[in-house]
């Protein structure tokens, strides 16, 4: 296991340094600021860019190594282009103010990157990659939590029997235990051989635990679609979480599955594919009918996003196709939603925007851009008029409307 992890040291070696080199910013902070200190304090925003930038580093040097590995192309000149990508990513991240859409970016970035790892390491891997990975990133975290544990317990130890320290030290400790130890212990788990080591009890644990509840789950929601014919009446709101849920476990079932060569696996494949279109096809009547009434939300933008997603992995796991393009789908759908015109927040308010907009004019509350009151306005109107301020008054994107800001006067 030492030899493994060494190897996986050497191999994600900038990774490495970037992960220590955070770690030791965060501890030298710290220790610089021992005393009781509010957290904005503690990391400025002036700090906060260049902790993200090597963050999303990391992630960056990790595909560009996977990427160094498939183009045969490994040597320690090719890896110092991550030195020029940390400067990139900290003038990048510099020029935001830390908002919504700050968060939203990062966040698209940190969604994408590992999506495109998991896509290079398919092209060189030949069975087996999901499983191993998704138990290597379990044991990672189990393995960070468990450090986080006892080293909290340490700290509470020095605290009550030898001298005081500030509970600031739990910073410091938490970054130990995520990002030195818990990104490392991943990455060294991360195959180099064409074939990764089967993950058995995995497996047997998805088959015959996970298997019979996903089972128990549809057959709630077959019952709760029962409901709604019986009663002929569509409650929204309350089923799109559990059909997400229900897609998401499937989707694991396919990564994780669409290897196996029995015959139990491929017919679960099949057909638990097709259980799930009418489940599908009432969550989306039910997001409709959201979207009819209250037009889009962020929530409600992302639950179409994951639909269209899972729609994808029910066809690949109907029809029996390898789930690598999935990977790279993902990947670019990260992209979009987070860092082009697409996003998860400009969408949600275009629409919202539109229908304010439709509002005011059809019922002559707008004239050169200034607002009047109206003679009369209609109590559907007057609702759409509401919950149309309502999403926009608390998003960051409404500054494309200026009629907002005069409603809110």
């Amino acid at each position: 296991m030492l030899d493994r992890g060494a190897k996986g040291l050497l191999r994600f070696r900038m990774a490495f340094l970037f992960s220590l080199f955070l770690f030791l910013i965060v501890f030298c902070r710290v220790a610089y600021m021992p005393g009781e200190t509010s957290f904005d304090e503690l990391f400025p925003v002036s700090l906060g860019y260049i902790l993200i930038s090597l963050g999303s580093t990391i992630l960056f040097s990790v595909l560009w190594r996977l990427l160094l590995e498939w183009k045969h192309k490994v040597a320690l000149l090719y890896e110092a282009v991550n030195i020029p990508a940390l400067a990139g990513f900290y003038f990048l991240w510099h020029m935001m103010p830390m908002n919504h859409y700050f968060a939203m970016y990062v966040a698209g970035l940190s969604f994408s990157l590992p999506c495109l790892c998991i896509f290079l390491l398919q092209r060189q891997m030949a069975t087996g990659l999901f499983p191993h990975v998704f138990v290597s990133f379990v044991q990672a975290f189990g393995i960070a939590v468990l450090t986080m544990g006892l080293g909290g317990i340490c700290l509470l130890g020095i605290n009550a029997l030898l001298v005081p320290i500030a509970w600031n030290w739990g910073y410091a400790l938490c970054a130990f235990s995520f990002v030195l130890v818990g990104i490392n212990v991943f990455l060294s788990c991360f195959p180099s051989e064409e074939e990764c080591p089967r993950s058995a009890s995995f497996l047997y644990l998805l088959k015959r635990v996970f298997l019979p509840a996903y089972a128990v789950l549809l057959v709630i929601l077959y019952g709760y679609i029962g409901k709604i014919l019986f009663l002929w009446e569509m409650p929204v709101g309350k089923m799109n979480w559990y059909a997400s849920f229900a897609v998401a476990v499937f989707s694991l079932f396919y990564f994780c599955l669409y290897e196996e060569t029995d015959n139990g696996s491929r017919r679960f494949l099949k057909y638990g594919a097709l259980a799930l279109f009418p489940v599908m096809a009432v969550q989306a009547l039910g997001i409709c009918i959201r979207f009819e009434a209250y037009g889009l939300t962020v929530a409600r933008y992302a639950s179409m996003i994951c639909s269209g997603f899972g729609l994808a992995v029910i066809a690949f796991a109907f029809f029996r196709r390898s789930a690598r393009p999935l990977f790279l789908l993902a990947g670019v759908i990260g992209v979009l939603c987070s860092m082009t015109p697409l996003n998860l927040i400009d969408v949600p308010v275009y629409d919202q925007g539109r229908r304010l907009e439709r509002v005011l004019v059809k019922n002559q509350m707008i004239s050169d851009g200034n607002l009047k009151l109206p003679v009369s306005i209609s109590e559907e109107d007057a609702e759409v008029l509401r919950s149309a301020y309502d999403y926009l008054k608390y998003s960051e994107g409404a500054w494309r409307f200026p009629v907002v800001e005069q409603l809110r006067n």
